[in-house]
């Protein structure tokens, strides 16, 4: 009986160390409807200056030569400057670039308008 609950403990304990060494540069791809559903939709207007973009360290190679980096973007969530990381994106077809979303002055002279990115 001990035999077989020292081989479990043992068995348990290798799976648990195994578990975490394994890396996938595939981890930080997200396909281009999980990307829309992190962009604000309509037109989002916020009276606070959006802060300065960070610059994220790409994550990997790209996966195949139809994904391209997507740079990062602020966006608000409760009350609150959230970063969205910049990830791999599937272009739609071989020859569509990528124009990154931003924050503009509103033309009103009242607060920030986000445009979001997209392909073209």
């Amino acid at each position: 009986m001990k035999k077989n609950v020292s081989f479990v403990v043992i068995a348990v304990a290798g799976s648990l160390l195994m578990s975490g060494c394994i890396y996938s540069h595939h981890a930080a791809r997200r396909e281009s409807a999980s990307v829309e559903m992190l962009e604000p939709t309509g037109e989002m207007i916020v009276m606070e200056r959006p802060p300065a973009p960070k610059h994220d360290l790409i994550v990997g190679a790209a996966p195949d030569e139809m994904h391209v980096w997507v740079e990062g973007y602020w966006t608000r969530a409760n009350q609150q400057w959230v970063w969205v990381p910049g990830h791999w994106d599937a272009r739609p077809n071989p020859g569509a670039t990528w124009v990154p979303g931003h924050w503009d002055k509103n033309p009103t002279g009242r607060g920030w308008v986000w445009t979001p990115g997209y392909w073209e």
